[in-house]
């Protein structure tokens, strides 16, 4: 696949609930749809398979192809959900939202038909790590396409691209393959935080310095190192919090030098992690010493 083709018309941005029980029948779009399940439970039928889905999951249709939705429970389903063409040609402003099977469109509007370059197997219903996330962009873009702001195509066409990387990241089995690469940068991030963790750091932060999208970052980083970025960078501040403290360092130092904004926020960091404030913990280590 040529990534570099790939420049998205976006068609509808919408939020939408389905109420309980309803059915949309067998259709087919002439484009691609994003949809993510915000609320409610619906059961989607594609290609001869059957998903039942829930809060979180993401539903990626492709144009062509037939498939039904309805919504299941007792609550209606959800479904904020993008129409776009992967490419925008002079033809993207005739294509529609269609609801209809192959059988019922005439040959012009066969004719519309997006051609599905996408050949990454990505499956028609999928839960990432972070869906939260992936909800965040999708609230991002149809903020934006509704309120139809100065340049608000492109703010779109920006924000579905990232979507739609994190999307193509999570299943391209190529990129998989390159481990050298990847195993490489993800060490190279490790060893930044090793010898940087009295900053503050963030996958902001790190996206900036390395020049790597952040999702890329926190997805390759747990996948080498079986963790995320900000629970190993808590990680090594803990342990090097809990070393000055046994050497001797007040909480206050300790603070300071692990470059906490005061006392109050490095307590509260180390609570959490320890389940017992620093004071209490040096006042265990001193009688330990005495035993």
């Amino acid at each position: 696949m040529d990534y570099s083709i790939i420049s998205p018309y976006i068609r509808r941005a919408m939020y939408s609930r389905i109420p309980a029980a309803v059915k949309i029948d067998t259709r087919i779009i002439l484009d691609y749809e994003l949809i993510y399940v915000r609320d409610g439970q619906c059961r989607l039928e594609c290609r001869g398979k059957t998903y039942e889905c829930g809060r979180g999951d993401i539903i990626f249709l492709r144009p062509g192809v037939p498939h039904s939705i309805e919504s299941i429970g007792t609550t209606a389903f959800d479904q904020p959900h993008i129409h776009f063409d992967m490419c925008s040609d002079p033809r993207s402003p005739e294509v529609y939202v269609c609801f209809s099977d192959y059988d019922g469109l005439s040959q012009k509007d066969r004719s519309l038909i997006r051609r599905d370059i996408v050949d990454i197997d990505i499956p028609a219903v999928f839960h990432p790590e972070k869906s939260a996330y992936f909800g965040a962009q999708f609230t991002e873009i149809i903020e934006l396409f509704s309120q139809e702001g100065r340049f608000y195509q492109l703010l779109c066409k920006e924000k579905l691209l990232h979507l739609l990387y994190m999307i193509f990241s999570l299943f391209d089995k190529a990129a998989e393959g390159d481990t050298e690469g990847t195993d490489s940068k993800m060490i190279s991030i490790k060893n930044y935080i090793d010898n940087n963790y009295t900053q503050k750091l963030s996958l902001d932060v790190l996206e900036q310095y390395f020049c790597l999208n952040k999702f890329y970052i926190e997805v390759c980083f747990k996948k080498t190192f079986g963790v995320t970025v900000i629970k190993y960078y808590n990680n090594v501040r803990f342990e090097n919090a809990c070393k000055l403290l046994k050497s001797g360092s007040r909480v206050g130092e300790a603070a300071d030098a692990l470059g906490f904004d005061n006392i109050y926020s490095f307590s509260r960091f180390f609570k959490n992690f320890s389940g017992i404030s620093p004071r209490l913990y040096t006042e265990r280590l001193k009688k330990e010493e005495n035993v």
